[in-house]
């Protein structure tokens, strides 16, 4: 004779279909609102650090501002349209180099 080896039956309940009924899934508080069935009513927080909401406002602040200098690009629109606008080859190709540089470190 064959055994069930799949583990003990309690009062002829399959034990892995009882397993799969966890206490994590939400259940409908008295309220009406969902809670865990094991939050014991208590919320999580989380507190920054002072360097962290610093941070978060910096942040905050450099979205806030514009990435474009207005008043430069109509001075060099300007430029283009009176045909006074020059480049300077050199410059251009020592940032490039002095950029590339800086990314193979």
């Amino acid at each position: 004779m064959v055994g069930d080896i799949s583990g003990p039956r309690s009062h002829g309940v399959d034990n892995k279909a009882s397993r799969s009924s966890s206490s994590l899934i939400p259940v409908a508080d008295k309220a009406g609102t969902n809670a865990s069935a094991n939050s014991g009513g208590e919320g999580d927080s989380v507190q920054l650090s002072s360097q962290a909401q610093s941070l978060a406002a910096v942040e905050a602040k450099a979205k806030a501002a514009s990435d474009v200098n207005a008043e430069k690009v109509a001075n060099i629109r300007a430029a283009i349209a009176d045909g006074s606008y020059s480049i300077d080859a050199v410059h251009v190709a020592d940032k490039l180099l002095s950029l590339e540089s800086e990314l193979s470190k």
